[in-house]
């Protein structure tokens, strides 16, 4: 696949969901009809409380104004969980399985979250296993078709997944996309200085050069050619050989594996300019929206806000 298919998609980016703690406000009813009236997203809460792992709420697709509503009303609560979702929709209107799965596999090959630092020391993928329901090790040997992929840091914290989507909350979407997801656990949302509701406007101004990186295309594999200063017509051969050796090794291996060998072989890779360009504007036009959020005029004094910084 190259670029010029990629151009038959345009991208469309969201927040996808938001995982909060529950405000203790919220434990009032007349609280919680006020949020559910308020919010236009769709609420998630756990249906029995079991202990304090259940005082939290999840908020699916979140409207600006919902956001605003939380960072207004409960701006010290803390960020559990957010997911940030790229759709790449066909630009024909159809819903082209095929031309899907094209797009699936030409991004699972491509696909380098490893540019990111935290996700750094991830070499290979995973993918979700129909046949068992098992999140399942993808070898560079692995034909995984068009399942479900993984990438994820040590910790857990951060996620990449990539998928095609045809249902949302089981109920079958009128446009199916391929989708890429950046999931930022609890952890993850400390180190993306987005660990408290109030920081959401901040990290709106943020996002874009944050998160792209965890949604890196790659184009190729850059080789590990030695600098040479050789004058020697026999050592300048030499040298001119292995260089040319090495290219042609790191072709073979970005031909039959992508970008997963240059991750677990620790080679730098080449940006598709294209594909990120693609991916960075619809992360931007989200940016935008969020720009209309307004940071709270108070606000408590997290240790975050000392280190905040623009990466």
């Amino acid at each position: 696949m190259n670029n010029s298919i990629t151009r038959q998609f345009k991208p469309r980016a969201k927040i996808d969901f938001i995982t909060i703690g529950l405000p203790v406000s919220l434990k009032d009813q007349r609280a919680a009809f006020a949020l559910k009236r308020a919010v236009d997203g769709r609420i998630n809460a756990p249906n029995r409380w079991r202990g304090i792992q259940d005082d939290r709420l999840t908020i699916h697709d979140p409207t600006v104004s919902d956001l605003q509503y939380l960072v207004d009303h409960h701006p010290d609560t803390k960020v559990l969980a957010i997911e940030v979702a790229v759709d790449f929709f066909p630009k024909n209107g159809s819903n082209d399985a095929a031309q899907l799965i094209e797009l699936h596999n030409w991004l699972k090959s491509r696909l380098f979250p490893q540019r990111h630092d935290s996700m750094r020391e991830v070499g290979r993928r995973k993918y979700f296993d129909l046949r068992d329901g098992r999140i399942t090790l993808d070898t560079l040997a692995t034909s995984s078709g068009a399942q479900t992929i993984y990438w994820q840091n040590p910790s857990g914290y951060e996620q990449v997944r990539l998928y095609v989507k045809t249902h949302d909350n089981k109920q079958p979407l009128q446009r199916h996309c391929v989708r890429l997801e950046a999931t930022l656990a609890a952890g993850g949302c400390q180190n993306a200085l987005v660990s408290r509701v109030s920081m959401l406007p901040d990290f709106g101004d943020r996002m874009r050069s944050y998160l792209s990186r965890f949604l890196y295309v790659a184009a190729g594999i850059k080789p590990k050619i030695k600098r040479s200063r050789a004058t020697l017509p026999e050592s300048i051969t030499k040298a001119a050989h292995a260089a040319n050796k090495e290219s042609e090794k790191v072709k073979r291996a970005w031909n039959s594996y992508g970008a997963s060998w240059a991750a677990k072989h620790d080679y730098q890779v080449i940006s598709d300019v294209e594909a990120n360009r693609m991916i960075g504007g619809a992360l931007k036009t989200l940016r935008d929206e969020l720009s209309r959020l307004v940071a709270p005029q108070k606000r408590a004094e997290y240790p975050d806000y000392d280190t905040l910084k623009t990466p």
